[in-house]
């Protein structure tokens, strides 16, 4: 990778740790490591966890020190921090959920990633089986209101860009798109090194020698993790020799937890949480595939990693996943769970050439979203930036 020429004191803005977003994290931080591999001066400013410590969590009065941290102390902070003798050239709001912050970079140059819309959709009615509470759709009013006022802003795909750019008042001119790479080397896997891996961890043990469909998410509604079950369900009915499904991800919550309780395949349906990089990358090496029936994306990074560790993946035909999977993955129409399951089934009856094949096409098409691309990728636009800054 060519480095630029002109680099320039860059402030990274991160996430508030109790808030939990770990791929936020994740993201600010190969950002920081990556960029100071290549030479930047950077640093990475969170949110300090102040009144948030006197009742953790992000639920009820937890929720709402939280905000107090967020909203009230930080930007105090960070009006002091662009004051200083060491303030920065410019300022990566690394997460369009903070991009209220804008309010105190208005005479900094600065950027906002956009990872998605999907909240301040939902706040907007969008989408009516995931109603938001009036605090909730004030907070992403205020998201877009600094969205649009904005310097610049970075997408993930084309498919977040177009659906930011709907919400209007944004000029196109200050959108562009930076696909994101992983946050990890997941890389295919033996047969040895995957149950290598599996028995040395306690709640994965169990899975060692087992055949398995992976699903890898969080609890938000978009994932559609209930259906991943009820897809599973389907499938599992009409062969019930085939493979468990293991749920990897966040803990499910209690209604998702009773339905798997509660199902005919109970015993073939393995919940984990907690998973080290190493152990999800044995987890996708050594899974028949991935099914990741999403509802909506801003990216999909499970279908990258998947298709990194020679993971075979069926995910939604709708973009962005189109946009990460390419002509490698498979797809299904979430809506559809009976279509899905058969497609599941057609998946996994693959021949052993053709699995193969698709194998190898996942390798490669993940290959096109790599780390070192998008630090080439935010690197110029920062110094794009900047020269539209100093001749402004």
């Amino acid at each position: 990778m060519e480095v630029p020429e002109k680099k320039f004191p860059v402030l990274l803005i991160g996430n508030y740790a109790p808030d939990g977003q770990q791929s936020m994290q994740r993201f600010a931080d190969v950002m920081r490591r990556g960029l100071s591999e290549l030479g930047w001066a950077v640093e990475l400013l969170s949110p300090a966890v102040r009144l948030g410590r006197l009742r953790p969590g992000n639920r009820g009065a937890g929720k709402w020190l939280g905000y107090f941290d967020k909203f009230v102390i930080f930007p105090r902070e960070l009006r002091r921090r662009l004051r200083s003798p060491r303030r920065p050239a410019l300022v990566h709001v690394c997460d369009h959920s903070n991009a209220m912050y804008v309010r105190a970079l208005a005479a900094t140059p600065h950027l906002v990633t956009c990872h998605d819309v999907i909240a301040i959709r939902s706040a907007l009615g969008h989408f009516p089986q995931n109603p938001v509470r009036a605090t909730g759709r004030r907070l992403q009013a205020l998201i877009l209101a600094g969205l649009r006022r904005a310097r610049q802003i970075a997408c993930d795909s084309a498919e977040s860009q177009r659906q930011l750019l709907a919400l209007g008042g944004i000029n196109p001119a200050r959108v562009t798109q930076v696909n994101i790479g992983l946050n990890y080397p997941y890389r295919p896997m033996d047969e040895a090194g995957c149950a290598a891996v599996l028995q040395a961890g306690e709640k994965l043990r169990p899975l060692a020698g087992r055949s398995y469909i992976l699903h890898v998410g969080g609890n938000q509604w978009y994932k559609n993790r209930a259906g991943v079950v009820r897809i599973y369900e389907n499938f599992a009915q009409k062969n019930p020799s085939g493979p468990d499904l293991v749920m990897a991800g966040a803990t499910p919550p209690p209604g998702l937890a009773q339905a798997v309780a509660a199902s005919d395949v109970a015993g073939r349906i393995h919940l984990v949480g907690g998973v080290s990089d190493t152990e999800l990358n044995a987890l996708y090496a050594g899974a028949e595939c991935l099914l990741f029936p999403s509802y909506q994306e801003g990216f999909g990074w499970p279908v990258l990693e998947a298709m990194a560790a020679g993971t075979r993946v069926l995910t939604s035909g709708r973009a962005p996943l189109t946009e990460i999977g390419g002509a490698a993955a498979a797809y299904l129409d979430p809506d559809d769970e009976t279509d899905a399951a058969v497609r599941l089934g057609a998946l996994l009856a693959e021949p052993a050439q053709d699995r193969q094949r698709r194998t190898a096409a996942g390798v490669e098409q993940a290959a096109k979203f790599s780390t070192s691309a998008m630090l080439e990728g935010y690197t110029a636009l920062y110094n794009q930036i900047l020269a539209v800054s100093r001749t402004a």
